[in-house]
């Protein structure tokens, strides 16, 4: 009879942490930049940038060295001309604030910039649903802009003016 137990429990234990683990792997949906908007900025990624950090009322705003936009986003820098990343604190969410401000070498570029900030923004919003609800509707009322050459990631409770301002 021990030994019948036991099995039962390490067969649970092992469906347990598989059904932990398993996640169904998330699509993204493929849009272009040009079907997102027919909106182009006129202004540099340097001024854009600019404008946005002014909306960020943060205590712990921190710039991040954009040379870690591989690391963070799985981002090839040769797709990169210039890139800004800035992360901070948002109220009551358990996932920080990003900032991301790509101008891609050429606009096939900034499609697979896009398509890689897409992979994150999903992933945010497939993690937060479980445990973070606050993260979870920003991730759904956020989206990953697009300009020409230029493409922006905005986690942000801050999203809609952060969206005027890198279309303005």
């Amino acid at each position: 009879m021990k030994k019948i137990i036991a099995v039962v429990l390490c067969l649970t234990i092992v469906f347990a942490f598989t059904a932990c683990v398993s996640r169904p792997v998330q699509t993204v949906e493929a849009t272009t930049i040009s079907e997102k908007s027919n909106r182009v900025s006129t202004k540099s990624v340097a001024d854009i940038y600019m404008d946005i950090v002014s909306l960020v009322k943060s205590d712990d705003f921190l710039e991040v060295d954009s040379a870690r936009i591989t690391e963070l986003y799985d981002i090839e820098a040769g797709l990169v001309a210039e890139a800004y990343i800035a992360t901070f604190t948002i109220p009551d969410a358990a996932f920080p604030g990003q900032i991301v401000l790509v101008e891609a070498v050429d606009e096939a570029s900034a499609e697979k910039i896009k398509d890689k900030l897409d992979v994150k923004l999903a992933d945010i919003k497939s993690q937060a649903e479980s445990y973070d609800p606050v993260s979870s509707k920003l991730a759904d009322e956020c989206e990953v802009l697009g300009s020409g050459k230029n493409v922006a990631f905005f986690f942000t409770d801050k999203y809609s003016d952060m969206e005027k301002a890198f279309f303005s």
